[in-house]
């Protein structure tokens, strides 16, 4: 890279070495719960937010087109039964709480619809997927 005169395979590797000795992400979140799914080329960050606190809570998938059970699972690691879930109404949440017991809430961005899932959401993963991807 011109910038920093090192070059992509150096930078690759480094990268690849910071997120192979990231802490595992044993984090469960409760009550109040934002979740979202971010695409990065061939990878998926799936991201939630504890609402009023800064718990963090993420898995990357090696693929870009997430299916609900990749939702599901991520919620029975990370997210606390009875929880309140809001997401932004894509497919892969359609019924989740049939799939975890959760009290499921979506805003429909397409309507302009953001309460729910808030920026900070997501600054939040704009945040972090910096550093992970």
């Amino acid at each position: 890279m011109t910038l920093t005169k090192i070059s992509r395979k150096s930078i690759y590797h480094w990268f690849d070495l910071f997120r192979s000795n990231l802490p595992e992400n044993g984090v469960i979140l409760e009550k109040i719960v934002q979740l979202d799914e971010a695409f990065f080329k061939h990878k998926t960050l799936i991201m939630a937010k504890q609402k009023k606190t800064r718990n963090l809570a993420f898995e990357i998938l090696t693929n870009t087109k997430p299916q609900r059970h990749h939702a599901a699972y991520f919620l029975q690691q990370h997210v606390k039964p009875k929880s309140k879930l809001h997401t932004d109404g894509a497919g892969i949440y359609k019924n989740i709480q049939n799939w975890w017991p959760v009290r499921h809430q979506k805003d429909i961005h397409s309507k302009w619809e953001f309460s729910l899932t808030s920026e900070t959401f997501y600054n939040s993963i704009k945040y972090w997927a910096s550093f992970i991807f």
